[in-house]
């Protein structure tokens, strides 16, 4: 008991035996999401006693470190290799379709932790950032306008850009 779902992990049985396993694994290992299943599976646990149960469990996030361990490792040794076919590929792709890749809550929070980080020329290298026409220069703003130059374009500019959040 326990495992994947390869053929060899897999045994028919009736509603009442699957319940009695969960029993046994719960027994056996005392882990209380099969505690929850027997009572669910056995009747003796209605739907709302059982979102209840789930809730205390937290999801069914509410493993023992050792054991996300280890099904994190069966999972490891079960799709290692594996890739996804195209269809699959292409339903994932249109699942994201129209979403926002991050909300305002996280934009703000990757500004924050961005804020004030400069890169060297290797790392704007490394991320594709070199753009030689640029080189040397930086943003200027005037409270209004903003522009790229090597030098200050005046006396009422300072250093830094005003970014528009109307124009994205």
């Amino acid at each position: 008991m326990g495992g994947g779902d390869e053929p060899s992990n897999i045994i028919e049985c009736t509603i009442g035996q699957h319940a009695e396993l969960h029993l046994a694994l719960y027994l056996e290992h005392g882990y209380r999401e099969d505690w929850v299943a027997y009572h669910m599976l056995s009747g003796q646990m209605n739907k709302e006693e059982f979102m209840i149960e789930k809730c205390r469990l937290g999801g069914y996030n509410a493993w023992t470190p050792e054991r996300k361990a280890e099904q994190s490792l069966i999972a490891k040794e079960r799709f290692t290799g594996t890739k996804h076919t195209e269809e699959t590929k292409s339903k994932i792709s249109k699942s994201h379709m129209g979403k926002p890749k991050h909300t305002d809550k996280s934009k703000q929070k990757l500004r924050e932790a961005n804020l004030g980080k400069t890169y060297s020329t290797e790392v704007n290298k490394s991320k594709g950032r070199s753009n030689k026409r640029n080189l040397g220069q930086r943003w200027w703003n005037n409270g209004t306008e903003t522009k790229m130059s090597r030098e200050c374009p005046g006396g009422n500019w300072a250093p830094g850009r005003i970014i528009n959040n109307n124009k994205r």
